[in-house]
């Protein structure tokens, strides 16, 4: 009976043990969760002290995309004395942090934002203050663009958000279809346009458009560098398809692109191959391009008629 007894002295002190300890989670807003372990803002304690302060709580805070959560686990009356602190700090938060949106043309939030969030994560650094811009997939036609933090940063912050949005400029360049599908598809010249300048970004955009983005002067500079290679790629005047199956296309490209190479070196014309096997043929004449079809065609044939010949042996 002894060791009976020792059992459930055991079990009912796990069960309390247990029964003593919670999870929570903590709502923080938007504009205050950058801030939340500022002490001379917050008038608490640093995220390291608090951690310090309560070695037995799991605190873990979660950045959303409506701001943030901080998750609390471990012991009741700890997580108590937490809850009560951060009270506190969003208190003085609220009374020390302001927010102030201003109008951004939605064809600059993706420069304002960068690569990987890099130009905004830079310019909140610089600041001091958080950067609110709209989802363009949530938020298509919100156009306000909000800058938060304490009182004295926030206009200062503003001035700097609007310089860098006054010197950037995002243009769109409408592109002959045939000129296009060679930009978008052959190597040589996606090479060419990345080499134009570095500072700038492009994409293709909806059909025969490429959307520039960038500093106002790189992207001058580098829409004359466009045309200059546009009236290069002008020559080419002629496009014709053909739809080859897709276990055959292996024999039209060869190993390691050989045969495609060859084609195109032979025939002076661009060959560009879709994901559903569509094959167009694009060169700078008629001839040209109607003598490179009936060759991919000629190989297509004799492909056909070995496998048949296979088949009946």
């Amino acid at each position: 009976f002894e060791g009976v007894a020792m059992a459930r002295d055991k079990i009912l002190s796990i069960v309390q043990e247990r029964a003593n300890k919670i999870s929570t989670q903590i709502e923080i807003e938007r504009t205050l969760a950058p801030f939340l372990w500022n002490k001379e803002l917050s008038g608490s304690l640093s995220q390291e002290e608090l951690i310090e302060s309560f070695p037995g709580v799991k605190i873990n805070l979660i950045k959303t995309g409506e701001g943030a959560h901080l998750n609390l686990s471990g012991e009741k009356g700890q997580i108590e004395s937490i809850q009560q602190i951060i009270e506190k700090a969003l208190i003085n938060l609220r009374s020390s942090i302001k927010s102030v949106s201003t109008f951004v043309p939605k064809s600059l939030h993706r420069l304002l934002i960068g690569p990987k969030g890099a130009v905004l994560h830079q310019l909140e650094e610089e600041t001091g203050c958080g950067i609110s811009v709209p989802s363009l997939k949530d938020e298509p036609d919100n156009q306000q663009v909000t800058i938060y933090g304490p009182v004295d940063k926030v206009l200062k912050g503003l001035s700097s958000l609007m310089e860098k949005v006054t010197g950037m400029s995002s243009e769109n360049v409408t592109i002959p279809e045939i000129s296009f599908k060679l930009l978008q598809n052959v190597q040589k010249y996606r090479a060419k346009l990345k080499s134009f300048d570095n500072e700038v970004s492009f994409h293709f955009t909806n059909y025969c458009c490429i959307s520039v983005d960038g500093k106002k002067e790189n992207v001058i500079n580098f829409i004359t560098k466009l045309h200059e290679l546009l009236a290069e790629l002008s020559v080419y005047t002629v496009q014709d398809t053909l739809e080859v199956d897709q276990e055959y296309l292996k024999h039209v490209i060869g190993r390691k692109g050989h045969n495609l190479q060859q084609i195109q070196k032979d025939f002076q014309v661009e060959i560009l191959i879709e994901d559903d096997g569509i094959v167009s043929l694009i060169g700078k004449d008629r001839g040209s391009v109607g003598k490179a079809k009936e060759f991919v065609n000629s190989i297509l044939s004799s492909v056909v008629d070995l496998l048949e010949m296979t088949a009946r042996i």
